[in-house]
């Protein structure tokens, strides 16, 4: 039988999220603070969370006959989840009830009942492992793993249970085990893990073999068809971190460049881009969004603690606006970004816009970027970038597919002027000057060609980052919140050079680009040129340029 929806708004999808939800609510209690004792309780935005992590496909079939890791492939959407919050809002609590849920609770699909609902298995054979980058990390999730299901607190879930033994970093049940654990890569290969924790993934790295732990993690959880939830504050971009890792996943996976289907849900709140931290109501209003239903967080005490000299504004930003900021050398940083996206606007085609050109042949990405006269709106055209995996080896970008992208540019928009990068396509930019030149009204002062921004010439380059950098600032400019867009313009790294401040991928070879960022600074700058030389006037709704 499929399922079957009751129409409720929680329930927009199968899940055994709430039955899950419910036997923490059921048989554990609140570990600590004035309410320790109390009957534990998730709150909606938790509930949500599990809602979605425990989402299974409304066609399932669950063969009783059949592997548990096969039944769970067939009905589970996601595999893994990242449950990123504030400090404060109490994820370590959560988890820890929910290693008991995953351990003893309702956590495999069984089919559906007569009602059309979803039958929830415990699992015959539970591995529960919760894991950190340093003991220390981990200490917090178990203390209040072992005080959500104390006996003496009142919690159901031990009572009359002769048959679990609780140890300092082990819990033996029946058929299975739950532990925390720190240990070296090597030593948890092979383990058939069915649930497991990533304690604070935005600190795990490759300098503490974070990555590689939780790597094997993965392996293992494949094998048994189980699940992991990461908890973390905001990470750092560009440590590498577990967080940003299944990140970037997510985020390749909006942009189409994985293929499959998306097995993690992302679950990241932060500050919204308009919070202004110096002025108190904003700050105030940007917190209250950030910790949501957690309601116990002292909001004003947070306030204070933002205008404290004696703690660093990035680090507040971070921990108590959850806000994913950017890296010590960033060019520009996600909120500032962020508060430059306007995804409702659009562009005309009798509007006047300019087009900016990066391109590759193999390795880096190859973008076109439109940036509209009138008010340094940029969009995304096209960009061509190296698939990941097989489908990378031996790629090159089609040149073909890049022509017909301009040509439909010229054909559908009031295109008045051109800057590209020429390196590895003069041929092609040269013939573009030939089939589109005479609708170009500046050039960008090369006697060769008008469309050629000499990227070697330092002092021209670093003017045009500046003045991109300060419209971003003072919002002077506008996106459509393209992904890809989004994912260079935050790759970028400031590098310091005798002429001034220039931009580059954190290291030679590393694989986060950011072509899509300098064609967009090219489109911005040839704007810059158009106003500077035609000063275009309004008319009605449409920027005209003078003739």
């Amino acid at each position: 039988m499929p399922w079957k929806p009751r129409g409720d708004e929680w329930e927009p999808f199968p899940s055994l999220g709430g039955l899950f939800c419910g036997w923490m609510e059921a048989n554990l209690v609140i570990p600590d603070g004035n309410l320790a004792g109390h009957p534990f309780r998730v709150t909606d935005s938790q509930y949500a969370h599990f809602w979605h992590l425990f989402r299974l496909n409304p066609d399932a079939e669950y063969d009783p006959m059949d592997s548990v890791a096969n039944n769970e492939s067939r009905a589970a959407v996601y595999t893994t989840s990242v449950f990123s919050r504030a400090k404060g809002s109490g994820r370590s609590p959560l988890l820890g009830a929910a290693s008991w849920a995953a351990a003893l609770g309702p956590v495999l699909f069984g089919g559906w009942d007569e009602d059309g609902q979803p039958i929830g298995l415990p699992h015959p054979n539970p591995w529960v492992q919760i894991m950190g980058y340093s003991q220390k990390s981990t200490k917090n999730l178990w203390s209040s793993l072992m005080l959500t299901a104390d006996r003496d607190m009142g919690a159901a879930a031990l009572m009359d249970r002769d048959d679990i033994s609780i140890g300092r970093s082990q819990v033996i049940l029946p058929n299975g085990i739950m532990e925390f654990v720190t240990a070296s890569p090597g030593s948890l290969e092979g383990n058939r893990v069915t649930f497991g924790v990533i304690e604070e993934s935005g600190y795990m790295l490759p300098a503490n073999s974070g990555i590689e732990v939780a790597a094997v993690l993965e392996r293992n959880r494949q094998k048994t068809g189980g699940k992991i939830v990461q908890i973390s504050n905001a990470y750092v971009p560009g440590q590498q971190s577990v967080m940003e890792s299944a990140h970037d996943y997510v985020k390749a996976h909006a942009a189409g460049k994985v293929r499959g289907n998306l097995s993690v849900y992302w679950d990241h709140r932060e500050f919204p881009p308009d919070t202004n931290i110096h002025d108190e109501d904003s700050l105030r209003k940007g917190l209250k969004y950030v910790y949501q239903d957690s309601t116990w967080v002292p909001i004003e005490s947070i306030i204070n603690t933002f205008y404290d000299t004696r703690t660093p504004i990035a680090s507040s930003r971070r921990f108590f606006g959850n806000q994913i900021t950017a890296a010590v050398d960033a060019w520009i940083s996600n909120p500032e970004w962020g508060a430059c996206k306007r995804d409702d606007v659009t562009v005309l085609p009798e509007e006047p816009i300019t087009l900016g050109f990066d391109g590759s042949i193999r390795d880096d990405s190859t973008a076109l970027v439109g940036c509209r006269v009138s008010d340094g709106h940029l969009f995304l055209l096209g960009v061509w970038e190296k698939p990941f995996g097989k489908d990378g080896i031996g790629w090159e970008v089609d040149r073909e597919d890049v022509d017909a992208t301009l040509a439909s540019a010229f054909d559908s928009y009031n295109v008045v002027g051109m800057f590209a990068d020429q390196a590895h396509w003069s041929d092609r930019v040269d013939v573009w000057r030939k089939l589109y030149g005479q609708k170009l009204k500046v050039s960008s002062g090369s006697s060769v060609n008008p469309m050629y921004f000499a990227m070697n010439r330092n002092l021209m380059v670093i003017t045009a980052l500046d003045r991109f950098l300060q419209a971003t600032l003072a919002k002077e400019l506008s996106h459509d919140g393209n992904i890809i867009m989004e994912q260079h313009i935050l790759n970028c790294r400031r590098r310091i050079s005798r002429s001034g401040i220039q931009i580059a991928k954190e290291y030679p070879s590393s694989p986060n680009k950011i072509d899509v960022a300098m064609a967009a600074m090219l489109a911005y700058e040839c704007t810059a040129t158009v106003r500077r030389e035609f000063k275009p006037k309004v008319q009605g709704r449409i920027f005209r340029i003078n003739q």
